[in-house]
Parts: C-alpha cells; sequence; structure tokens
C-alpha cells in the first residue's frame, strides 16, 4: 500500500513538474508573439511612411516639367 502511495505522490509530482514547464512555455510563446506582433506594427508604420513618401514623388514628378531641366556635365 506504501508504495501505491509513493509511487502516486511521485506521479502527481511529475504532472505538477510538467504543468510549470508547460506554463512556462507558453508564457514565453506569449512573449514571442507580443514580440512578433510589434515587430510587424513596426514593419506595417514603416511602409506606411515609405507609401506616402512614394505617393509625394509621383506627385511631384507629375508636377514637374521634364523638358525644362537643365543637366549640365
Amino acid at each position: 500500500m506504501h508504495d501505491a502511495i509513493q509511487k502516486n505522490q511521485e506521479a502527481l509530482q511529475m504532472v505538477l513538474t510538467n504543468q510549470d514547464m508547460l506554463k512556462n512555455l507558453v508564457d514565453q510563446v506569449q512573449n514571442t508573439m507580443s514580440s512578433i506582433e510589434d515587430r510587424i506594427q513596426a514593419i506595417e508604420q514603416e511602409m506606411s511612411i515609405f507609401a506616402q513618401f512614394n505617393k509625394e514623388i509621383n506627385q511631384l514628378g507629375d508636377e514637374t516639367n521634364f523638358s525644362e531641366i537643365v543637366f549640365y556635365p
């Protein structure tokens, strides 16, 4: 009887240890996902800035009469 109790206690301890390890892994995954989301937002902001810059360059090009530009050697 004592042996069965000991084995059950060891099994319970293993379950609790595995539960703690799983919780730590889930925390790491959540932190990683948060970091990825932050980076995606930063990339989206950079792309928005680039798109606005590109739009302004295109508008400037549309408004410029290139026949009036003189290129010097």
